[in-house]
């Protein structure tokens, strides 16, 4: 088995901010700004994430996305769009108030 598997890669800032697509300082602002995975201190001046890590981390971030975007679509429906869907018609009914026997004889 290849000892390089994804779950034993370690990456530096720029490999990580290179495979997310953004710049290093936004790596190191996520630190402190979200939920984003801590790295571990290898030595006095190097700093690394697990890649495992970083792709768990990017996989939730994309669910959570999806679920926002639908939430957001559903959000933006408009109310006149629901009310006017097909819905079975009840105007032919009539309401019985609180309290009164709703059946006739």
């Amino acid at each position: 088995m290849n000892r390089h598997t994804i779950e034993n890669r370690w990456l530096r800032v720029r490999q990580v901010a290179d495979y997310l697509n953004v710049s290093p300082a936004t790596i190191w602002r996520w630190l402190e700004t979200r939920d984003f995975p801590k790295p571990v201190k290898i030595g006095p001046r190097v700093t690394a994430w697990k890649f495992q890590d970083v792709l768990e981390w990017e996989n939730g971030k994309a669910l959570v996305q999806a679920a926002t975007s639908e939430a957001a679509k559903v959000a933006a429906t408009p109310v006149k769009a629901i009310q006017d869907a097909d819905l079975p018609d009840f105007s032919h009914m009539q309401r019985t108030p609180k309290g009164a026997a709703s059946c006739t004889a």
